[in-house]
């Protein structure tokens, strides 16, 4: 990358990938955005709004005092993942962006539209050392739009293949970066939007067991969220208690860790439970 008289990279100013980000360092970006300078390659880096938010913080923060030793950092959203494509050549291979943050923001048709791209091209993607952290990004993503009752069948079933083999592992994005816990809670999203529904609560028991022993509370209560979500579309005798019980428990840890993204979910499947009721 071509560096100015400053030092710093000197960035194409219409073309930014996530690798460019990692040219500057922390500090670096929170001037940038203080400052206004970069603006361009920033906004196409963050998006117009996060890039707004974020220049605010940032901004506020190189006006305020700080006197103690501690410091904030503000994290925009959570960590998606890069999926490779091949690309005819001389093509060099293409890089999709997939952001699990879409769905948490009520942007269906952004996660739809990746979901399609990949069930257009399953055969075309880079086995690089991130392929396994998006395929279960994705996976969340088919797993989500069918917890929303928009499915994703044809998506679903070639993630379901991708994932299968790594059943008993956990994913873990680049070098420990992120945890998404057990590739089991994935595959039961997936058998879930399928339609599998003793295959899926099957899978989420077990991703259950896993992260409980990890002690990783947000994933173990999503895979309880999850499990009872396919109760209450089974809708055998007995499943409606079931999934009360286990969103009673994730409830409890929700409001410990005050997790919005589980929240919602909860609240979503707290007006499934009452209309199961009442349908009784």
């Amino acid at each position: 990358m071509r560096t100015g008289s400053s030092g710093r990279p000197d960035l194409p100013s219409d073309h930014v990938t996530p690798y460019d980000r990692f040219a500057w360092n922390d500090t670096e970006v929170e001037r940038l955005l203080a400052t206004g300078e970069h603006q361009r390659e920033l906004i196409a880096y963050f998006g117009v709004q996060e890039h707004t938010e974020l220049a605010r913080l940032a901004h506020k923060a190189a006006s305020t005092s700080n006197t103690s030793d501690t410091r904030v950092l503000v994290v925009p959203g959570i960590m998606g993942s890069q999926l490779g494509m091949r690309r005819p050549a001389p093509l060099p291979d293409d890089v999709l962006w997939v952001d699990p943050i879409d769905i948490e923001l009520g942007r269906l048709d952004a996660a739809r539209s990746i979901v399609d791209w990949f069930a257009d091209s399953p055969t075309h993607l880079v086995h690089d050392w991130l392929w396994l952290s998006a395929i279960g990004h994705l996976a969340d993503c088919c797993a989500d739009l069918a917890f929303l009752n928009t499915p994703m069948p044809e998506a679903s079933a070639h993630l379901y293949r991708l994932l299968e083999p790594y059943v008993d592992r956990c994913i873990v994005l680049a070098h420990g970066v992120l945890c998404t816990g057990a590739a089991a809670r994935q595959l039961g999203g997936l058998a879930a939007a399928l339609g599998r529904h003793d295959e899926a609560i099957k899978y989420l028991e077990a991703a259950t067991v896993t992260t409980r022993e990890q002690r990783a509370v947000p994933w173990t209560a999503r895979a309880q969220l999850a499990h009872a979500d396919v109760l209450i579309r089974r809708n055998a005798p007995g499943d409606a208690e079931s999934a009360a019980a286990l969103k009673r428990e994730a409830d409890a840890a929700i409001a410990i860790i005050g997790a919005e993204g589980l929240a919602w979910r909860s609240r979503l499947l707290g007006e499934r439970l009452r209309q199961t009721r009442d349908s009784a």
